[in-house]
């Protein structure tokens, strides 16, 4: 595992939250440039929706500059480790937001707002 950063600190709601960011060698094997990509739209845009598993892992959707989406899923116990990154084309049906929702969907992920 490759360790981006120390400390993350995120502003949200009053609180801040303090997580250490873990990369897995997974994504850039798996999905390549795509995984970079994932990776910087978060670090230079931020996620557009967070949206939580009912087995605790958190998708972080972020619409890039082209305006295309990208995702990182990340496990939330605690160490906000990344599991995956890559550019969403659910069951080959685009990189739409209405594609990208049914995927979640199916999954039983919904809206997040974040850590309290």
């Amino acid at each position: 595992m490759i360790i981006l950063g120390i400390l993350a600190v995120l502003a949200y709601g009053g609180w801040t939250w303090i997580a250490a960011q873990v990369v897995d060698d997974h994504a850039e094997v798996e999905h390549g440039s795509e995984a970079i990509a994932a990776r910087n739209c978060l670090d230079n845009n931020g996620p557009t929706k967070l949206f939580k598993e009912p087995n605790g892992r958190v998708h972080q959707i972020c619409q890039d500059d082209t305006g295309n989406y990208d995702q990182v899923i990340r496990d939330n116990d605690g160490r906000w480790e990344e599991v995956t990154a890559f550019k969403p084309n659910p069951n080959g049906e685009g990189n739409t937001w209405n594609a990208i929702m049914r995927w979640l969907a199916r999954k039983g992920a919904t809206a997040w707002s974040g850590p309290k």
